[in-house]
């Protein structure tokens, strides 16, 4: 760091570079603090510091001498010229460029800051700092990149923080804010943006000390046109460090969201018994208890055999029910779960052995015909006592008869 007291308006800071700095695009952080009303003023600009021993540039200046024509220092420029082609692979995203001094006025104010920037060029992306203020609960912004769709002669964001969001926004869905964020950019709409990047911290003490990863932790914007929260992927760089690309701007939030934890919170049979080789139905209720969608593998056991399985993805906060279609082979009780949940208990029977069972019970009934037969035989017997019975007393009356003539 280099610093200088009692400045005029026009300055020149000279800055050692030190031997063991390597190669490479460097960039500067300028701020300036007025001792009388206390305002500060930031910029940033970036240097590019290479090796002198470097002859890439050598090669450059061996195309100059091929344009005045000397055969020899002509050949060096062609190999300067294929120097220069390896720049062409730079075409596929266009540079990042930053504002001058001039072009860049930040007044920062508690929690927040007015930010105006000058002469910002169509398709091509700007970034500037919002000051140190923008802060609140260990998260702070620090930068924003802006790729507008046009030419703007001036750029201004009124950025400010809070605990809660603002009156006519509702909180967040899910997650937990460290802090809300409100960019006012004036009368602009998405569609007057390529995109925008955010650029922004939050506290590795601050993480630790909410149990926070942070790959957890995710940039949410309220979408005012369709009156919900959106998500963005938001990359964690390291040592607290986030970004994320957005729309547009309007009212953020900066959270650190539950991952997705998926499990089988009930399980149930259609019957408790079937026969061999007939299916039932197992059915399972999932729910996912986290804010981020996930999925899990269901298993399906059979006294402790995987006997189907399935993959099931789910939303956060959201709950489902799968349900499996399910035989067994043999007879015999066996015990159903779901991952570690248990369904129940089911008896396998076998249909053969059933089958033979009801034809016997209509054999008996066969038998209780044979009952009405034994019934017949008594009526005939009875018929024959009479029949003997009417033999004897006509036999008496001839006996009497004859004895009557002697």
């Amino acid at each position: 760091m280099t610093a200088i007291g009692d400045a005029t308006s026009q300055e020149t800071i000279e800055v050692e570079t030190l031997e063991e700095w390597e190669a490479g695009t460097y960039t500067l952080l300028h701020i300036a603090s007025d001792q009388e009303d206390g305002h500060v003023s930031t910029n940033s600009t970036t240097i590019t510091i290479v090796d002198s021993t470097d002859t890439g540039g050598d090669g450059g200046d061996g195309g100059d001498g091929g344009d005045g024509g000397d055969g020899g220092d002509g050949g060096d420029g062609g190999d300067g010229g294929d120097g220069g082609d390896g720049g062409d692979g730079g075409d596929g995203a266009p540079e990042v460029v930053e504002p001058s001094p001039e072009d860049l006025n930040i007044v920062e104010r508690e929690g927040g800051a007015s930010v105006t920037v000058e002469n910002i060029r169509a398709n091509t992306p700007t970034r500037f700092g919002v000051g140190r203020n923008v802060s609140r609960n260990g998260a702070s912004v620090r930068n924003f990149t802006v790729n507008l769709a046009q030419d703007r002669d001036t750029f201004s964001v009124n950025v400010s923080t809070s605990d809660d969001p603002p009156e006519t926004t509702p909180p967040v869905e899910t997650g937990t804010p460290f802090t809300y964020v409100d960019v006012d950019a004036g009368n602009l709409t998405d569609e007057d943006y390529n995109s925008v990047e955010w650029d922004f911290t939050v506290d590795l003490e601050r993480l630790e000390e909410n149990d926070v990863d942070p790959e957890d932790v995710q940039l949410q914007r309220y979408n005012e046109t369709q009156g919900a929260w959106e998500r963005f992927e938001t990359t964690h760089r390291g040592d607290g460090v986030f970004v994320a690309e957005v729309p547009g701007f309007s009212t953020f939030a900066i959270t650190a969201v539950e991952p997705a934890s998926l499990s089988v919170t009930a399980a149930s049979l259609s019957a408790d018994e079937v026969n061999v080789d007939e299916t039932f139905d197992v059915t399972a209720t999932i729910e996912n208890t986290g804010d981020e969608s996930g999925e899990t593998e269901l298993e399906v056991l059979v006294n402790g055999n995987v006997v189907e399985t399935r993959t099931v993805t789910l939303d956060g906060g959201a709950t489902t029910e799968e349900t499996f279609e399910v035989s067994v082979t043999e007879a015999g009780d066996f015990e159903v779960s779901v991952n570690a949940v248990s369904a129940g208990d089911i008896s396998v029977v076998s249909a053969d052995a059933d089958g033979g069972d009801g034809t016997g019970d209509g054999d008996g009934t066969g038998d209780g015909d044979g009952t009405g037969d034994g019934d017949d035989g008594g009526n005939l017997g009875i018929a024959l006592v009479a029949l003997l019975f009417g033999l004897l007393i006509a036999g008496g009356f001839i006996y009497y008869f004859v004895n009557e003539q002697e």
